[in-house]
């Protein structure tokens, strides 16, 4: 399966997190190995940046 969705990285704690949509679910399963790449598309403000905890 190839698929292209555009997320926003969260934030949780120290980490940066991509949340998988649940529609996705059904197609994947813990443990699947899946390839990820990271193309930047816009940069977060400055002051939301500092903004978080």
């Amino acid at each position: 399966m190839n698929l292209t969705i555009t997320k926003k990285i969260a934030k949780q704690g120290k980490n940066l997190v991509l949340i998988i949509p649940m529609n996705l679910h059904p197609y994947l399963n813990g443990g699947d190995l899946v390839r990820v790449s990271f193309n930047k598309m816009q940069a977060v403000p400055l002051e939301e940046k500092n903004d978080q905890p």
